[in-house]
């Protein structure tokens, strides 16, 4: 990859410069990134046959709050609800065959042997070696990988994107960053339809991956879901019942309670209540939870922020209050200290990516809690049982590439049900997005805590869910709330205030961005009924 870099790029002055250059949009896709932000060397890998890349880690799911930002390049191009001329010439070479099996697109990619691929990867969540050496020994078609660290992936991307360091075939990208790069990949609609690509199989919180504008620009790849994990032998000893944890924020906060500060393992350690996910980086997430289920939204449908809503105030004083149960530190704890403080068997609730429960369950190592935990879906609010998407990560097809055919078949490859067992059980972050990978036995006995898991990803995923929004001034967005929810957190601003100001402030940058002139698309309302 050659990345023609300004000689000082300050990402604070990135964003800042390409905040109010956002494209005019529809409202009818609304995406979201989320996860670890924990940098790491890029690397660069050449598979073939004899050379392929490195194991995957068992890091946190491949996506990343940092990356979620604006382009100004994306203003200046052309609708990318359009389907490309070139996409739709290489829907017409298409066998018409139905991918129903992973044995199907690598058959279907055969007649591309000899050719490479260049794929960019999160790099926190390469696909494994094994994948990669069985993609490339059955179609003969060779796969370089260039693994980004998730906190540089959008930079790097819209350099490459933007310059003529273009070399991309497919990469990987976090929901949110759909509105800015849409302009710069595919929309498969039409490939999608070839190869009767079955989005009915798609988990309901994952069926949103990808979409932008009317088109549908990427292959679900990685599901992100929080859980709420617990300890069952604390909750036995505080009162509680295993078979039946919890069912509302209430209730947590009120057993979280009663754990804090008790020595519940009888070795002279204080126990925590609730672990919340305070530090700034990423804390949208945390807020974001309580704001699904306390009956909030983002905007109303003229795009007017309904962030300070008494459900948005109501929803941050909860999330403001889970500190008096949290540990000293509670406003600097981000996503990685989550896994840590649950493994080492020091805190009775975390709110946390499913991923957590295979490392509870299966790494005897670290982990002090095997057989003494549950998972469930995040409890209801006041708004009821409504889930956040976090949002994942997609395979995009780039409108570069001359290989547009061949770069979708091994996003298919990557994304199906075989592979993404394959993927998950290895304890790699990457989540299968399929309803039938759900199904599968391995994929159940293997996948989180072995036990219920599984069923309570599907019971999540099929209900009601707030989305994030993937229109260009994300980032913008994101830094605003973070900045502020952090000083809520602290004590610095009253919860109202504090929404209250990021509503200012999102009005202000949607206002430069064109958002409220007349014939603009109205935004999709989620919190109906």
């Amino acid at each position: 990859m050659r990345e023609r870099k300004p000689a000082s790029f300050s990402r604070r002055r990135f964003l800042k410069g390409v905040a109010v250059a956002g494209v005019a949009i529809g409202g009818t896709g609304i995406l979201a990134a989320c996860g670890d932000a924990t940098a790491t060397p890029a690397t660069t890998n050449t598979t073939s046959a004899a050379a392929t890349t490195a194991a995957a880690t068992t890091a946190a799911p491949a996506t990343t709050a940092a990356g979620a930002a604006t382009t100004a390049a994306a203003a200046t191009t052309a609708s990318s609800a359009a389907t490309t001329a070139a996409a739709t010439t290489a829907a017409a070479t298409g066998t018409g065959t139905s991918l129903k099996t992973k044995a199907a697109i690598l058959d279907a990619a055969k007649k591309y042997s000899g050719s490479k691929l260049v794929l960019s990867v999160v790099g926190t969540s390469p696909p494994l070696k094994a994948v990669i050496d069985e993609w490339t020994k059955a179609t003969g078609v060779s796969l370089e990988t260039t693994a980004i660290p998730p906190n540089e992936i959008f930079e790097k991307l819209t350099l490459n994107f933007t310059s003529d360091a273009g070399n991309f075939d497919l990469v990987s990208v976090t929901s949110s960053n759909f509105g800015a790069f849409a302009p710069y990949l595919t929309d498969l609609t039409q490939l999608n339809t070839t190869y009767n690509f079955d989005e009915v199989q798609l988990v309901n919180m994952f069926k949103w991956y990808g979409k932008y504008n009317g088109g549908s620009y990427g292959i679900p790849y990685d599901g992100d879901q929080y859980m709420l994990f617990y300890r069952t032998d604390w909750l036995k000893k505080v009162g509680g019942d295993p078979a039946n944890p919890p069912a509302t924020w209430d209730d947590v906060f009120a057993i979280a309670q009663k754990m804090h500060n008790q020595d519940l393992d009888g070795n002279g350690t204080k126990a925590i209540g609730f672990a919340p996910r305070m530090s700034r980086v990423g804390t949208w997430q945390f807020f974001a939870t309580k704001l699904a289920s306390f009956g909030g939204d983002w905007f109303d449908e003229n795009w007017q922020p309904a962030i300070n809503s008494a459900a948005g105030v109501a929803a941050l004083e909860y999330a403001a209050k889970l500190k008096s149960v949290g540990p000293a530190n509670s406003v600097s704890i981000g996503f990685a200290d989550l896994d840590k403080m649950f493994l080492a068997g020091q805190v009775g609730f975390i709110e946390q990516f499913s991923t957590t429960a295979t490392k509870a369950q299966f790494d005897k190592t670290n982990s002090k809690v095997i057989d003494k935990f549950g998972v469930m879906k995040l409890p209801a609010g006041p708004g009821g049982s409504r889930q956040y998407s976090p949002g994942g990560v997609s395979l995009a097809v780039t409108k570069s590439t001359k290989q547009q055919e061949l770069a979708y078949l091994c996003a298919r490859y990557l994304a199906c049900e075989e592979t993404a067992v394959t993927q998950a059980v290895a304890g790699t972050g990457v989540e299968p997005t399929m309803v039938t990978a759900y199904n599968n036995p391995d994929f159940q006995a293997k996948w989180g805590d072995g036990k219920t898991s599984w069923k309570v990803a599907m019971d999540e995923g099929s209900g009601k869910i707030l989305k994030q929004i993937p229109i260009p001034e994300f980032a913008a967005l994101q830094e605003a709330l973070d900045l502020k929810l952090s000083e809520a957190y602290s004590g610095q601003t009253k919860p109202k205030d504090a929404l209250d100001s990021v509503a200012n402030s999102w009005k202000q940058i949607l206002d430069k961005a064109g958002y409220y002139a007349a014939g603009h698309a109205k935004y999709e309302v989620q919190n109906k009924s």
